[in-house]
């Protein structure tokens, strides 16, 4: 019954508690009233749910302390320190407890206050994935937004060129938004020095440098509709701090360079 409602984020659960309580939402909405109440991409979601919802809890009271369940345990999750949370992307199983991927992801972009750092290997038409986050930092300037990126090597076009395609193609197709997040790459994914290329193959996200995500997972949409992935998120200041300060400094050292973003 609540397998729909733990799909939603934390902000989505807020938005949707204070809905029912104003009564603009019921079983008996329409898509657009949903959609109005800033509930649009959990529009067909929660249309679906609420008529079944209403013959399950009765009435709207019964409802929102059943959603209430749903966001306390995630608060208390999240209280406790170091206690990791699996993430998975593929088929519900019996008995499993867990996760989406494209929920929590969305979920910690959404309540980003100081910073993000974001490390991936892969990004594929990721718009999509990224527009909470570009949310939040359109409307908060002082939101400090860090992308490491893996740059394939090109044996038709030299290093530059490769690195100013790969730029074009990220803006283009994965952040299309404004304001641009500060974008790195590693030059050993293009330059051979001597022990063959490497490449950025990690896939992490630190929140606020006390928020760690760390998955299989590509920043791509079949990664996060498609594929069997799994992660941890937990909270960890040690943890954390120390993925922030790794990043920093390859960029304070030129490990990692500035990807040109005009």
């Amino acid at each position: 019954m609540l397998s729909e409602i733990v799909r939603l984020t934390d902000h989505e659960l807020d938005l949707f508690l204070d809905a029912l309580a104003l009564g603009t939402i019921q079983p008996g909405t329409g898509l657009q009233q949903i959609r109005k109440a800033g509930l649009g991409m959990q529009a067909e979601r929660l249309l679906s749910w609420l008529p079944e919802a209403s013959r399950r809890f009765g009435t709207i009271e019964g409802m929102i302390a059943a959603i209430r369940l749903v966001r306390d345990e995630r608060r208390r999750a999240a209280e406790a320190d170091s206690r990791p949370e699996l993430i998975l992307t593929g088929p519900d199983v019996q008995g499993m407890t867990s996760r989406d991927t494209r929920v929590v992801v969305r979920e910690l972009f959404e309540s980003a206050r100081k910073s993000v750092l974001l490390v991936g290997y892969a990004f594929h038409g990721s718009g999509r994935i990224f527009e909470p986050l570009a949310h939040r930092m359109a409307g908060d300037p002082d939101l400090a937004v860090t992308i490491v990126v893996n740059v394939h090597p090109d044996r038709d076009r030299s290093p530059e060129q490769t690195v100013r395609k790969f730029s074009a193609e990220f803006l283009r197709s994965s952040w299309p938004f404004h304001p641009k997040p500060e974008l790195y790459y590693f030059p050993g994914s293009l330059e051979n020095q001597g022990a063959g290329l490497a490449s950025v193959h990690a896939k992490l996200i630190v929140l606020d440098a006390r928020w760690v995500y760390l998955g299989s997972a590509n920043f791509t949409t079949a990664a996060f509709q498609r594929n069997l992935e799994a992660g941890l998120r937990l909270r960890s200041e040690v943890l954390g701090r120390q993925l922030t300060g790794y990043f920093h400094r390859l960029i304070h050292e030129g490990y990692l360079r500035p990807l040109p973003i005009d």
